[in-house]
């Protein structure tokens, strides 16, 4: 198991805060489900960045506060809105979020879950668990709806989050891999299935502007992968001169991709987007510069 490893990258924080800014404001139809999420991923987010040695933030997070009670309570009013209020959400465009907001709890659920499952086949990226079937569930209701005359509305972050959550999924069965194959294939497409997230490459998205925050929430999940996916193969067992053609195919050429995409995104506005990274490049073993 992967449990209380401080080295590890477990959560794609940036993701998540980003998906609990979604809507929070009008959204008064689902503010208790979206509450719940935000706690948790607070709750989360606080934990991480203390056992990542990043600095808490201002906003303190009461120790009592459990982030899998607080995804469980923010699953439960979720699914209750969406069964009870469905016609008033879609009204109000409002269901699309509903929607997400019960998918990304589930996920996280997942994970905080899997030490009770050994959910993941040696060897492959192929998993069993009940989150994930529930999570898979909710992603095809969206895929329906979005064929409808009336479709749900998904927002910016919901629509890039729509795509990059089977690749987020993806992360965190690499983590719970019991053997190096399995889990470099999970990261593997981990990483490809995120790169389609920002590569506006899906027509359900819509345009992406070029200075969305999504784009760095996205980049930094891929190199948070690539760290996982680099520890992971330098515990795997495998001989010095067996690690090194994987680092230099696989590993080293994703981080100087995603490195420079996010050099481009500060060279477009956005401060401060490279220094957000170098924690993590530093963790992958690839020191990068923008030029």
């Amino acid at each position: 198991m992967v449990k209380n490893n401080k080295n590890r990258l477990s959560l794609l924080l940036a993701l998540v805060a980003a998906f609990a800014l979604e809507a929070c404001g009008s959204a008064r139809h689902i503010r208790e489900a979206q509450d719940h999420f935000n706690k948790a991923s607070a709750a989360e987010n606080s934990m991480r960045a203390s056992e990542l040695g990043f600095p808490a933030g201002s906003r303190s997070v009461p120790a009592q506060s459990s982030p899998r009670d607080q995804y469980l309570l923010a699953l439960e009013a979720a699914s209750a809105v969406i069964s009870q209020s469905k016609s008033d959400l879609r009204r109000e465009k409002l269901l699309g979020h509903a929607y997400m907001l019960q998918a990304i709890t589930l996920w996280r659920l997942a994970y905080y879950e899997s030490a009770n499952y050994r959910f993941v086949r040696r060897g492959q990226c192929a998993a069993t668990h009940p989150r994930l079937t529930a999570m898979s569930g909710v992603m095809d209701t969206i895929r329906t709806d979005l064929q409808r005359k009336d479709p749900i509305v998904l927002g910016t972050r919901d629509r890039v989050m729509f795509v990059a959550l089977p690749g987020l999924r993806d992360h965190d069965k690499g983590l719970f891999a019991p053997d190096y194959a399995g889990a470099a294939r999970c990261f593997a497409s981990a990483y490809a299935v995120l790169e389609q997230a920002v590569g506006l490459r899906s027509a359900i998205r819509g345009p992406l502007q070029d200075d969305h925050p999504v784009r760095l929430y996205i980049r930094l999940a891929q190199l948070q992968t690539l760290a996982a996916w680099n520890r992971r193969l330098s515990t795997s067992g495998l001989k010095r001169s067996q690690r090194t053609p994987i680092i230099k195919s696989d590993i080293r050429p994703r981080t100087i991709k995603t490195a420079n995409a996010i050099c481009a995104l500060q060279k477009g506005g956005m401060a401060g987007a490279h220094k957000a990274a170098t924690r993590l490049l530093m963790a992958i073993g690839v020191p990068h510069k923008c030029r």
